[in-house]
């Protein structure tokens, strides 16, 4: 069983609850997870995998994916999720290569399962791509969608059991198990659109802002936008030095080069993501996230002068190098044997000489990007705290 932390412990209730036999590891555990199944299954017996909240690994190119396909390999498979279609066509394909041959597909509904979802993918970035271009009219686009979500479904029907809370109470042995047991699920109403206005001097700097984070648009050199420099630094190796790189890794961490590059860049784009996501919910979590990601670049700063490395760490905050060395008269002893530890399960650093010069030229960018956006939002007097979507 795989779930994310937070569930561990509701799952291993259940697990007693039902008697059921079971090892439970978290999602960041899936390491050892993988050195357990190897550890106890014998040849040719078959496991059945439970990983809960699915969606989490919809992206083939990282580490946790990899290692999740190797334990799935030759299992028998369930995925749980409550967004099984909130997904890109991409996404639903990595996650049926969960279990799935894509060449020797069991399923009845395609004739050949990699050929289906390559078109699927193709046409969902074609309309995503018009949909950015204005290219074609709205209803054309949600005609599109409707028609690819509709092809996946057709594919994927055997494959997905629904349980809503509308199914528990229609299938008979559920409705009368819940009457048993006194319960009566809520229905919640259809959502209410609210919308609020915001003063023209804050929307102009919204509009503003949205901008300079939401693209890295190069095409005009006088506008700087917001690179998220600091969560890809392997995206300025310098030329030539991939290939000593790769065997550096590989060599001190264990980590494949590629696998990193999908990673640190699908981590990048979150994270530009993630700022406009939180401008857009409020002032208050807009604020928050500035000053987390400000503090977390110049942290970065400090490792790469004091270290002469850039550490990368599996979660987005960084440590302080305070944290594992003492820097006094510009010497650097290291003091805590912890460090090793943490290196282990989260942070691993990459040698300066390996990254070129402009990396940490694009992260200042970003710090004195950042600050000048903290500041035109909150520097006089917090003007902008007022949060017209709460006070709506």
């Amino acid at each position: 069983m795989i779930a994310p932390p937070h569930l561990v412990r509701q799952w291993q209730v259940y697990r007693d609850e039902f008697g059921v036999k079971a090892s439970i590891f978290s999602t960041g555990k899936i390491e050892s997870a993988l050195a357990h199944f190897k550890e106890i299954a014998r040849s040719d017996e078959q496991f059945l995998i439970i990983i809960d909240e699915a969606h989490r690994f919809r992206n083939e190119f990282t580490e946790d994916y990899s290692l999740l396909h190797e334990l799935c390999s030759n299992n028998k498979v369930i995925l749980l999720t409550a967004t099984p279609f909130n997904n890109r066509p991409s996404d639903i394909y990595s996650l049926l290569k969960l279990f799935q041959i894509p060449s020797k597909s069991t399923l009845k509904t395609v004739e050949n399962l990699g050929e289906a979802f390559r078109e699927l993918i193709h046409a969902y970035k074609k309309m995503e791509e018009a949909k950015r271009n204005y290219r074609l009219p709205e209803s054309e686009i949600k005609a599109e969608a409707k028609r690819i979500a509709a092809r996946i479904r057709s594919i994927i029907n055997p494959l997905v059991i629904r349980r809503s809370r509308i199914d528990l109470m229609e299938i008979p042995a559920y409705a009368k198990d819940l009457e048993h047991q006194g319960i009566k699920p809520v229905i919640p109403d259809d959502p209410k659109e609210l919308n609020y206005k915001l003063p023209d001097e804050q929307l102009k700097l919204y509009l503003r802002t949205l901008d300079l984070i939401s693209s890295d648009d190069k095409s005009d050199d006088a506008i700087v936008r917001f690179k998220s420099a600091r969560y890809k630094p392997i995206s300025y190796v310098k030329e030539g030095m991939v290939e000593e790189l790769t065997a550096y890794l590989e060599k001190t961490t264990g980590v494949k080069y590629s696998l990193l590059v999908g990673r640190q860049q699908n981590v990048s784009s979150f994270m530009r993501k993630l700022l406009v996501q939180r401008l857009e919910s409020s002032v208050f979590a807009f604020r928050e996230s500035l000053n987390s990601m400000i503090e977390s670049a110049e942290n970065l700063l400090v490792w790469a002068e004091k270290v002469g490395e850039i550490p990368v760490s599996k979660k987005r905050k960084l440590p302080a190098v305070e944290d594992f060395y003492d820097i006094t008269n510009d010497t650097i002893k290291e003091i805590y044997d912890s460090f090793k530890l943490y290196e282990q399960k989260n942070l691993f650093r990459i040698p300066l000489k390996f990254i070129r010069e402009d990396f940490i030229d694009d992260v200042k960018s970003d710090i004195n990007l950042l600050k000048k956006i903290r500041s035109e939002w909150f520097g006089k007097n917090d003007q902008f705290l007022i949060d017209s979507k709460l006070e709506e």
